[in-house]
């Protein structure tokens, strides 16, 4: 005897299964059908600091128990310092299961540098590890060493300090940020 059910709804249920008008051992048999419930999750791969314009991703793993009939809210969102919603990131979410396990991959572009405050919530429910701090920042211009230029006198003999200074030079000759270069 094969049993072969598929429940529609949450339910509380009575199964009869019969063979020559009798039921089988055990039966009837109660059921308790609940729809998916997030077990537990985690969040892997946060990073504190990322570049303004670079495409970053972490992943949510999913642990769910009971009858897995739809995917569980995922929430996901920044908050700039002021605690407002932050408008300056490309979200993007994808889901794929890997044998029993469940996984969201999501990716994100920032196009403002800051400090920001990531939220994630599954199903309503916080991630116990969060909320998380992303520092976006500038890209480093890329320097041109043929260009940059040293200026002051440097030490020639030992014990007499010289000051010097360095102004670095992009490709276009442009001077390169230090902050962003060096943070």
């Amino acid at each position: 005897v094969k049993v072969v059910y598929t429940p529609l709804r949450s339910c509380q249920a009575m199964m009869h299964v019969l063979l020559h008008g009798q039921h089988i051992s055990g039966g009837p048999f109660f059921l308790e059908i609940a729809e998916h419930r997030i077990a537990s999750f985690s969040v892997l791969g946060v990073e504190s600091v990322v570049m303004k314009g670079e495409k970053s991703k972490f992943e949510l793993k999913l642990e769910m128990s009971g009858h897995v009939t739809n995917l569980p809210k995922l929430d996901v969102s920044f908050l700039d310092k002021d605690g407002a919603l932050a408008t300056d990131f490309e979200i993007e979410v994808a889901h794929k299961s890997i044998e029993e396990d469940n996984f969201f991959v999501v990716t994100y572009i920032p196009s403002a540098i800051g400090v920001f405050t990531l939220h994630v919530s599954v199903d309503g429910i916080d991630a116990k590890d969060g909320p998380y701090q992303i520092s976006v920042k500038n890209l480093p211009n890329k320097v041109d060493p043929k260009l940059s230029k040293l200026f002051g006198a440097i030490p020639t003999k030992v014990g007499v300090e010289r000051q010097f200074s360095v102004i670095l030079l992009n490709s276009k000759g442009h001077p390169v940020d230090m902050d962003s270069y060096f943070s």
